[in-house]
């Protein structure tokens, strides 16, 4: 099928336009968006639960000799995904129906201890030969406010916190920044992940580029056994090609953001 032929067939060029007009507009916003995003997630690992058994004895959890339903160990992790700096961001953990205990943070590639933000630290001030007020232990158990000095694009900082929910229940535990520029996304981490990007994202590009590959076999291909063949082959390998095209873009929007 010649060009004239194409522009002759309306269903195949207005497809074709409709569907390279939407690619670009994706890419385009792709590379120029310049929104902070930061994402986060929440695993709980458990690692004692307090029984009682008349015949195979108690299980006791304690903190600071008080015992506890259950003892979680719970990790955060909290990532920069967009393509911006940001510098003195501090991150805000809290829990509403459980109790935060102790607590350890790690930035990926980093050696640098991270304090808790000063109004925090100050709040949780005790005095010499005093006890935390109720406040204080309030504070203390249900939130922690850190003070990140720089969140680089792409940086990774893991809090690992003990934590402790009420029986039979797991920990709750959110994160909340608030910062110009930066919005907080949360992720599960179980989604399925295919070639190192979500499955679910491979799957939408996959369909488009699908319906692009489908125009241009209709526009141009006109003997049938052949047309098939190409589809088929695309079929098989679809999904790899729209992995590799959001690594790609992903690549294309680090270099120009730089």
């Amino acid at each position: 099928m010649d060009l004239s032929s194409l522009v002759d067939n309306k269903i195949a060029l207005a497809l074709v336009s409709a569907v390279a007009g939407g690619l670009v507009a994706f890419f385009v916003r792709q590379i120029t968006n310049r929104r902070g995003v930061v994402s986060y997630c929440v695993d709980h690992a458990p690692l004692g639960i307090s029984t009682e058994d008349a015949i195979f004895g108690t299980v006791e959890v304690l903190w600071n000799k008080i015992k506890l339903a259950n003892l979680f160990s719970s990790h955060v992790e909290v990532e920069n995904v967009s393509s911006q700096d940001f510098e003195n961001v501090e991150v805000r953990l809290y829990t509403v129906d459980g109790e935060l205990l102790t607590e350890r943070v790690i930035i990926d590639g980093s050696t640098q201890v991270i304090k808790h933000s000063d109004d925090f630290a100050k709040s949780l001030t005790v005095t010499g030969g005093q006890q935390p007020t109720e406040d204080q232990w309030r504070v203390f158990r249900h939130s922690r406010h850190y003070m990140l000095p720089v969140m680089n694009r792409g940086q990774r900082t893991h809090f690992h916190l003990l934590s402790t929910a009420p029986a039979g229940q797991r920990p709750n535990i959110w994160c909340d920044i608030l910062h110009k520029g930066l919005k907080v996304k949360f992720y599960e981490r179980s989604l399925p992940i295919f070639m190192g990007v979500p499955l679910k994202s491979a799957a939408w590009v996959c369909t488009v580029l699908n319906l692009v590959f489908l125009a241009c076999v209709i526009a141009w291909v006109e003997t049938a056994w052949i047309a098939a063949v190409l589809v088929w082959a695309l079929g098989l390998v679809s999904l790899c090609c729209g992995a590799l095209l959001i690594r790609a873009l992903r690549k294309i929007r680090t270099v120009c953001s730089n």
